[in-house]
């Protein structure tokens, strides 16, 4: 079962951007604005919706990065710190770049300031993973 956390994780990957994609230009999927759920009709879609589905994007695709390269690690047996810290600054670094990116995009510029003092907070743990 460990050979299918790297395509899972790449699945995931895909799919975190696509909704991130979305959210910077829904007219590339849908009518402009528009979004269709599963049970229901067309719903407006305003910005605060567009960066929701932009944030979600940007956070499943970095965690898709995480999983993918972990999965890589477990099927080869190399799990050990290097690769714990590679993949979860990977998975940061996914998260983050998409994600201040579609804050911006929306207006949302609180979420810059949010998303980085996160990044920090996360950084100092990751970088003092024994190599």
């Amino acid at each position: 079962m460990q050979r299918f956390l790297p395509p899972a994780g790449t699945v995931t990957f895909v799919a975190g951007l696509v909704f991130w994609f979305g959210a910077l230009v829904p007219e590339a999927f849908l009518e402009p604005r528009y979004t269709v759920w599963f049970m229901g009709d067309a719903t407006p879609m305003g910005p605060k919706a567009l960066f929701g589905t932009g944030l979600f994007g940007a956070i499943t695709a970095g965690f898709g990065i995480t999983i993918r390269r972990l999965g890589l690690g477990v099927a080869s047996d190399q799990v050990d710190g290097p690769l714990i810290r590679r993949a979860l600054f990977e998975g940061l670094i996914v998260w983050f770049i998409p994600d201040n990116i579609a804050s911006v995009a929306t207006g949302a510029y609180p979420n810059v300031a949010l998303n980085t003092a996160f990044l920090v907070m996360l950084l100092v743990p990751i970088l003092a993973i024994p190599s």
